[in-house]
């Protein structure tokens, strides 16, 4: 039988760094070890107990359940630049308020830019780069105004 790893939380993470132990931790809130385990587990634990833990970490108490290493993805994918997604036709007719069919018409007529991504078999995917759409819907505001 597989060894099941236990995957370190938060809060023991934390108790270790700052103070040394969660030994260390749970008397310094004045908490015993047990309660401390049975509060960043998932077992129910009184208000007075939350409230401790909430604020010797100063981050609440379903954060410090977490696995440290979904802490860390989650805190880095919050750094990185949001990279802009390709739009659909579906996203396009949306925001334009129209249907897909027109989306695709003005595709097909190569009013609307795009960008084609093969597909398994005979189709292809077609998607408009938001840039390009922003770009294309100031062109036309300006025909419209120049008009």
């Amino acid at each position: 039988m597989a060894k099941r790893t236990r995957r370190t939380t938060v809060a023991e993470y934390l108790a270790r760094e700052i103070f040394g132990s969660v030994g260390q931790f749970a008397a310094e809130v004045k908490l015993d070890r047990a309660t401390f385990y049975r509060g960043i587990r998932g077992d129910s634990v009184s208000d007075a107990t939350r409230e401790k833990l909430e604020a010797a970490f100063e981050m609440p108490l379903d954060r410090l359940r977490l696995p440290v290493l979904e802490l860390i993805s989650e805190r880095l994918r919050a750094l990185e630049p949001s990279k802009p997604l390709l739009l659909t036709a579906a996203e396009v007719a949306q925001r334009l308020r129209c249907t897909r069919a027109h989306v695709y018409g003005l595709m097909d007529r190569g009013q609307l830019p795009y960008v084609t991504i093969p597909g398994g078999g005979s189709r292809s995917l077609r998607r408009v780069d938001p840039a390009q759409f922003a770009a294309w819907l100031r062109s036309i505001a300006s025909e419209v105004s120049d008009g």
